[in-house]
């Protein structure tokens, strides 16, 4: 797909689905990276980003696409941090509204 239409952000987002469906986090950076730079309003691009930059230990980069995320779509709040909290190395905040504010800066 992304051969087809080097331009698509969903082809680009798409393939970082599958490569970090494999666990392959270099690529998924990668086409996340390259899905949010033909659409820098994905959130769904910058909340996966996020969650497989946190898998690597990049928690401040984690955090910084999480607030991209959450800037570009309030709705994405839960699931950000479901995904803080729910990793190896990650965050637990009792004071979700503090966390709210934290990542949208």
């Amino acid at each position: 797909a992304c051969q087809q239409a080097p331009t698509s952000p969903r082809a680009a987002f798409l393939l970082g689905l599958c490569a970090q469906d494999r666990g392959d986090h270099a690529t998924a950076v990668a086409a996340y990276e390259r899905a949010l730079a033909l659409d820098p309003a994905l959130p769904e691009a910058w909340t996966n980003l996020g969650i497989v930059r946190q898998a690597t230990g990049d928690l401040v980069g984690a955090r910084a696409a999480y607030g991209a995320a959450l800037r570009g779509r309030a709705s994405a709040f839960g699931r950000i941090s479901q995904a803080l909290a729910g990793a190896p190395k990650g965050e637990l905040w009792l004071d979700l509204e503090g966390l709210r504010r934290d990542l949208a800066g």
